[in-house]
């Protein structure tokens, strides 16, 4: 906090100087949140860097490793505080992002057409909407004026925001300030891949265990999983791989059993849903998204009183818009795993898809390119 108070004295110039540059509309920057490559941003990116020889589209990060994978991919890509990065930053005439505009970097965003690609499907509330828990603190409440001069870019509204259906768009208009005009109901680039007809899937049966994030407690996993031991005995038995991704600001330590594995929290988890066969989580947005693989989901919200009262609030009744087998508690869990097989909820599946998603086709990201080309 020290080093940032000394340089935003530095910066805070140049995000007033930044709204005079004059913007290029062929070139667009990318970004994602924590330095990572993942998700919304990099599925656009890398469409527009492979369908278009006009629009410079360049990947701007902190992470100095990243830059060069991408450079051996023949992808631009460059560091945000080097010369070129800040160039291209105050050029560009549009942010391509999926959560903040300091994704890719705040501070040269201003004049910039900013389109907040976002992470996901809310099912609990986010941001200004947000009324309990530790993020009212930042949002609602007499210290925002703290974190607004601290975090200036977590105010800074977009211009627009991509949606999946109206109901969606109702809630981003009003939990990211954003026009309803200008929630764009255009689908999720990272979602095409679901579409794609070569990818195969492993004999073993491969479940993708992701609990959301609990901003308070850090190591809630061992409350998940009372027994790592007895679990992977179990899947052993049935002869099945689970895959644990949880949220990068979480923290846990566990060594790999022989079926049980926990991923890397910089690992884009879309490239391994499609080869999954089931998912478990409790209120991760992560399960919206499934629901175009229409493959089972286990919902397991083992904190379902403690999180909804102390943490965050949901937009909708939790047992009518989570369509598959809910278990509260590890022994429940365990008992599911042993019957996966008679797992069947593909009407409820399909209900609530239709509230959520206009397109089924793979096609967002050519969609979203196409809107913002002809801009």
């Amino acid at each position: 906090m020290k080093q940032f108070k000394a340089l935003r004295f530095v910066f805070f110039p140049l995000y007033f100087f930044s709204f005079f540059f004059k913007r290029d509309k062929n070139i667009w920057v990318f970004g994602a949140h924590q330095n990572r490559f993942c998700e919304n941003s990099k599925a656009l990116y890398q469409y527009t860097s492979q369908n278009d020889k006009i629009i410079k589209a360049i990947w701007i990060t902190g992470d100095k490793k990243l830059i060069q994978k991408l450079h051996s991919k023949k992808l631009l890509s460059y560091y945000k505080w080097s010369i070129k990065g800040l160039y291209y930053s105050l050029k560009a005439k549009y942010y391509f992002y999926n959560v903040y505009s300091d994704d890719i970097n705040y501070y040269t965003s201003g004049g910039a057409i900013l389109v907040n690609l976002w992470h996901g499907i809310p099912l609990k509330k986010i941001e200004f909407d947000v009324r309990k828990g530790p993020l009212q603190k930042i949002f609602n409440s007499k210290y925002s004026f703290i974190y607004k001069f601290f975090k200036p870019y977590l105010f800074r509204n977009p211009n627009y925001v991509l949606s999946t259906s109206k109901k969606v768009s109702k809630i981003f208009s009003s939990a990211l300030r954003v026009p309803l005009e200008n929630c764009l109901e255009l689908g999720y680039p990272r979602t095409d891949l679901f579409y794609d007809k070569y990818l195969t899937i492993d004999k073993e049966k491969t479940i993708i265990y992701m609990p959301t994030w609990r901003s308070e407690k850090t190591q809630f996993i061992d409350e998940a999983i009372k027994d790592f031991t007895k679990l992977n005995i179990l899947l052993e038995t049935k002869k099945i791989k689970l895959l644990i991704k949880l949220h990068p600001n979480d923290s846990w330590s566990q060594e790999n059993l022989s079926n049980i594995e926990f991923i890397d929290s910089q690992v884009d988890i879309y490239d391994l849903l499609p080869l999954s066969e089931y998912l478990i989580t409790d209120y991760s947005s992560i399960y919206f998204d499934y629901l175009l693989l229409d493959k089972e989901i286990i919902f397991y919200p083992f904190d379902f009183k403690d999180y909804v009262s102390n943490h965050r609030e949901l937009y909708f009744d939790y047992d009518t818009y989570t369509p598959g087998k809910k278990v509260y508690n590890f022994e429940e869990l365990l008992e599911v795993l042993n019957s996966i097989e008679s797992l069947e909820y593909n009407k409820e599946r399909k209900k609530i898809k239709k509230d959520f998603f206009i397109y089924e086709d793979g096609s967002a990201s050519k969609r979203v390119y196409e809107y913002f080309k002809g801009l």
